[in-house]
């Protein structure tokens, strides 16, 4: 298969997925016009929208798949779409989270009530449903990463499909000797303060200080490398507390062999495999939690192992690309 991924990096989960399905023999190639203090790697064409439309019409003569991701397109009007569908080309949409979260329906469904969710970061809801429709109505088949997302991608497309985020297990692993630390080691690495809740991490992070030393660290702004050197050298991370899903970092800190704090919405905890080793915590909860996890080294040690257990069994990158092959073959 000839992929092209388009328009722009998530994570350093595109640029993985490319390594992936060349491993596996398949052609894969990204484009990315995101670029920030990340500073994603060379795995990618890194690039703007203006070349990528211009490369447009070369590109649909040689790719199969154009793979799009945050419901992001080339042109303003998505019409880029109907014109590699045009071309006999197949093409699926990969939802990742503000792109699809319509901010009613974040806060209650049919079986859950989320008082903490935040979605300031995401698209107006109008725009969001505008954009389901319009891609629903071309395409049969999208992706997401969770089960959070799915419910909302579900009622708009024929086929939808959970393909995890993938991780490089054997690059992102646990150190094989660790210096004991004088006191614990707590880090925080948001992306979005609002979405991630950090502003009640470092409240409730600094009334527990008061009562247990331990040592909290806050990245922002930093590049990918430094974020990953910085957390395996934590003892906890603390992911978010508000959306109701784990993301990339919970993932990355379960692959470094860490426990992990984030919240688990209820109704989506019920549906992940019952061996997650995830703490779920929000603002409410999160002080308790957060103080059980400092006081009991021996806790801490076994949910790290754990984690790192469910990271290879869940997110390992290259089972998840064989999936993502499966996905592609029913296009």
């Amino acid at each position: 298969m000839k992929i092209l991924h388009l328009p722009l990096e998530v994570g350093g989960q595109i640029a993985e997925l490319c390594l992936q399905l060349r491993a596996l023999g398949h052609q894969a190639v990204g484009y990315n016009w995101r670029h920030n203090y990340l500073k994603y790697d060379n795995t990618l064409l890194h690039s703007d929208a203006y070349e990528m439309l211009n490369t447009l019409e070369t590109a649909i003569t040689y790719f199969d798949i154009f793979h799009y991701h945050t419901g992001y397109t080339l042109f303003k009007d998505k019409t880029d779409i109907e014109r590699v569908l045009h071309a006999g080309k197949k093409v699926v949409m990969h939802h990742r989270g503000n792109d699809v979260r319509i901010p009613s329906r974040a806060v209650k469904g049919q079986h859950y009530f989320n008082p903490y969710v935040y979605t300031g970061d995401s698209l107006p809801e109008q725009q969001i449903l505008s954009n389901l429709s319009y891609f629903s109505k071309h395409l049969n088949t999208a992706i997401v990463q969770d089960y959070e997302l799915y419910d909302y991608a579900a009622d708009y497309y024929r086929n939808v499909h959970i393909l995890p985020r993938p991780i490089n297990i054997e690059r992102i692993r646990p150190q094989e000797t660790t210096a004991p630390h004088d006191l614990p080691i707590v880090v925080h690495a948001p992306t979005s303060r609002a979405f991630k809740g950090t502003e009640d991490i470092i409240r409730i992070t600094e009334k527990l200080r008061r009562e247990i030393p331990f040592h909290f660290i806050l990245l922002e702004k930093v590049p990918r490398e430094t974020t990953l050197s910085c957390m395996r050298e934590a003892d906890i991370i603390v992911d978010q507390i508000n959306c109701g899903m784990y993301g990339n970092v919970s993932v990355e800190g379960m692959a470094l062999g860490k426990t992990v704090v984030c919240y688990l919405r209820p109704d989506i905890k019920a549906r992940l495999p019952k061996e997650i080793p995830i703490v779920s915590a929000n603002r409410d909860t999160l002080y308790d939690e957060l103080k059980r996890l400092l006081l009991d080294e021996d806790l801490r040690r076994r949910l790290g192992k754990q984690g790192r257990l469910y990271a290879e069994a869940w997110h390992d990158a290259k089972v998840v690309a064989k999936q993502l092959i499966s996905i592609y073959e029913t296009l």
